[in-house]
């Protein structure tokens, strides 16, 4: 069951607080002390470094992650020292983190340590026999880079013989749905699927997706190294975005796309 309610936390300026359903921050200040957190109020971790795939875009990478593997016991040391930290929330991410075993007992810790847990996966091991778990999380964010299996695939290459990241991830998003996980989708855009806004937002629309979020391709990770090649056009994606929010205005956060257009 995902977490609800108002998190707080003290500071010396004052409190903190963590709202569960909306994943938002707010602060009350009671004194004139500086405004200075006494640690992190989030953390991204990026907890296994392997991968399944090998997007031209990865900003993890996975040759230049570490190769080391933590045990469980070690992910559970990190987890009660972020929990005595007052961190609040806690973004697991790789690599992929599905590919660990020991993944949902590990959010299942951090849970029960009050710290609200968004997921970060490719989708592609998201089952009907785990999906369920995904439930316990504040929210899963799952990638789709394209309107076609062709590019798709192209920008999100497997590394798995026979996979087939389009395919997969279209069903990691039915099963999501379908379980109610709090589902969260994200598109890196880049010069092969800036044209493909509308078509990304038709499939997430007839899907039953409301929550679709968009990003620049930065010169970082794998992707410094072809940016020249990847760098979008701002001026084909804002028409694109235009078009989307004309034809599909529940499909994207009212604010997700502000920045593209600025």
């Amino acid at each position: 069951m995902r977490q609800t309610g108002i998190l707080t936390r003290s500071e010396e300026f004052g409190s903190i607080y963590y709202d569960y359903a909306t994943d938002t921050f707010s602060a009350k200040v009671s004194t004139g002390k500086p405004l200075i957190p006494k640690s992190p109020l989030g953390i991204a971790w990026v907890i296994f470094g392997g991968c399944n795939l090998k997007c031209i875009h990865c900003y993890g990478n996975q040759e230049e992650l570490s190769s080391t593997i933590l045990s469980t016991k070690e992910c559970l040391k990190i987890c009660d020292q972020m929990i005595a930290a007052g961190i609040m929330r806690v973004v697991v991410c790789g690599g992929e983190p599905l590919m660990r075993s020991d993944i949902f007992d590990i959010i299942a810790h951090l849970k029960r340590g009050g710290v609200s847990v968004v997921l970060g996966t490719n989708g592609t091991y998201i089952n009907e026999t785990n999906v369920n778990n995904l439930v316990q999380c504040t929210r899963v964010e799952v990638s789709l880079d394209a309107a076609t299996a062709k590019i798709n695939n192209f920008v999100r290459p497997s590394r798995i013989k026979g996979g087939d990241a389009w395919n997969e991830t279209l069903q990691a998003i039915e099963y999501c749905l379908g379980a109610n996980v709090n589902l969260r989708m994200l598109t890196a855009l880049n010069s092969y699927n800036q044209t493909h806004i509308v078509g990304m937002a038709s499939i997430l629309h007839e899907l039953g997706v409301k929550d679709w979020a968009l990003s620049w391709t930065i010169p970082a990770g794998r992707a410094r190294f072809m940016y020249e090649e990847l760098k979008p056009s701002s001026e084909v994606i804002e028409v694109g975005v235009r078009e989307e929010r004309r034809l599909y205005p529940d499909v994207t956060q009212p604010d997700t796309l502000i920045e593209l257009l600025v």
